[in-house]
């Protein structure tokens, strides 16, 4: 009977635990955001381990290829976390003392909890695999108690690393000389339910957990008031100050709310400088730079100011349309898909007939090594596309296929496409995949794409990320 409550507890925690770390980090993101962007987890990395780990869990890398033998690594399970261990490290910078102090000492206890069992592959037992993940919370906050986000990126480090080599690396040799050489699977290939996804997420939600709270209402409250930065809701406060006969802040208002639209249309485009001469640049018609001026004009009083908040209302939609433009549309984002998909094909080939008589040493087609050939081309095409699109949007902001057909791909705020941006919409591209073929129809996606304000797939609003055109806009294409 104890045996069978102490079987029924672990298998719970097994399935609760995954889901409880998942609605903490989403919960965090949504009442804090500022105190998650400032340890490095912003929307984009929250999404990263939150929709990537469970869309990449059908994905492995090929790391060993042979005749009856696929050694992969999983992208959800395995990718992903490595991916954010390095991105924290790189954000904080730990000591590097530390993190080989918290890496080594969580390596050797996962390796003493973990143990290879043939017909399942490296397993390990409750309560003994929570031990690695909570050795790396403490010896994150003690190493790191100074600073939370240093103390976070060792934790988060110390968890995955530490177990990736402790309960998976050290083992391979022990894998493949109990299979023969004959074996199929690959690392973190249970995905949000395997120890290295886990290690490093627990021990992180740990740091989460035990951080101080008035650091967390302390960056709700800045967040909050970031939140205004609005163009409407300054044109709304503009409105409210006019009924009150307070036309000097009305004007006010009115003038920030367009400024903040051009503002944000600018950056979209890599311009900065005044309001007035980020129009000019855009090359918007002469009519919104009149208006502007006159905007900029109007007295402090009921009529002028009246007049002023139509013409500010006008503008900001008149902008708004012009800001459209600024976004490429679904078909030249398609077409450099295509272009782009074609020299990835050619590169995809290429990487892989070397490898056939490798995997495939005889034309036996009901062997196992057809279903490692299979696995290698899947593993190999993503990972050579996914490098491919992350590499150039990364380091020149665009591919070949985006470069032929004028667009680039920017932050939502106009920065510089980074890695960690550009890792992420590419990964998250299986899912909006998965949406247009499986879950909606393809008429019903497309038009939902259209009709975002910045004409951003699925992939990008979780990236944060826009691709926008790098020819100008001239006057014609704002009628």
């Amino acid at each position: 009977m104890f045996v069978a409550v102490e079987t029924a507890l672990a298998m719970a925690i097994g399935v609760l635990l995954p889901v409880l770390l998942f609605v903490e980090f989403f919960v965090f993101y949504e009442e804090y955001p500022g105190f998650m962007d400032d340890l490095g987890l912003g929307k984009r990395e929250v999404s990263l381990v939150l929709v990537g780990s469970m869309v990449g869990v059908l994905l492995n890398v090929p790391v060993l290829v042979g005749d009856s033998l696929f050694f992969g690594l999983n992208v959800g399970g395995a990718l992903i976390p490595i991916v954010l261990a390095f991105h924290l490290i790189w954000t904080h910078r730990p000591s590097f003392f530390n993190l080989f102090l918290a890496v080594g000492f969580t390596s050797v206890l996962a390796y003493a909890v973990t143990e290879f069992v043939a017909d399942l592959g490296v397993v390990a037992y409750f309560p003994y695999y929570l031990l690695p993940p909570i050795a790396a919370f403490f010896l994150a906050r003690v190493l790191e108690r100074k600073r939370l986000g240093r103390s976070l990126a060792l934790a988060y480090a110390a968890g995955t690393m530490g177990t990736l080599i402790g309960a998976d690396l050290v083992r391979i040799p022990e894998i493949l000389g109990s299979t023969g050489g004959s074996f199929l699977g690959a690392i973190g290939g249970a995905g949000s339910l395997d120890l290295v996804f886990l290690s490093g997420l627990l021990a992180a939600g740990l740091v989460l957990i035990s951080s101080p709270r008035k650091m967390w209402k302390k960056k709700r409250r800045q967040g909050e008031v970031e939140k205004h930065l609005y163009p409407r809701l300054f044109l709304n406060r503009a409105w409210t100050a006019y009924w009150k006969g307070q036309y000097g802040r009305a004007l006010q208002n009115c003038r920030r709310a367009v400024d903040l639209q051009i503002e944000h249309i600018a950056a979209g485009r890599g311009i900065t400088g005044d309001a007035e001469g980020c129009l000019l640049e855009l090359r918007v018609l002469p009519y919104i730079v009149h208006d502007y001026r006159a905007l900029c004009w109007t007295t402090a009083n009921q009529e002028d100011t009246r007049r002023g908040l139509v013409t500010s209302t006008l503008l900001i939609r008149d902008l708004g349309r012009i800001e459209r433009e600024i976004y490429q549309g679904m078909v030249h984002r398609a077409l450099a898909f295509l272009l782009d998909s074609l020299i990835v094909a050619v590169i995809i080939l290429l990487a892989f007939f070397p490898l056939l008589p490798t995997i495939l040493p005889n034309a036996d087609l009901l062997s196992p090594s057809l279903m490692v050939a299979i696995l290698t081309f899947i593993g190999l095409a993503w990972a050579i596309q996914t490098t491919y699109f992350t590499l150039f949007e990364c380091i020149w902001g665009q591919s070949p296929g985006k470069r032929l057909l004028k667009m680039r791909v920017l932050e939502e705020d106009g920065g510089r496409c980074g890695f960690m941006a550009a890792f992420t919409r590419n990964v998250l591209r299986i899912l909006d995949l998965t949406l247009v073929f499986l879950i909606f129809p393809l008429p019903l996606y497309l038009w939902a794409y259209q009709r975002s304000d910045r004409r951003q797939r699925i992939g990008d609003y979780l990236a944060g990320t826009v691709v926008v055109k790098t020819q100008p806009l001239f006057q014609g294409e704002t009628k």
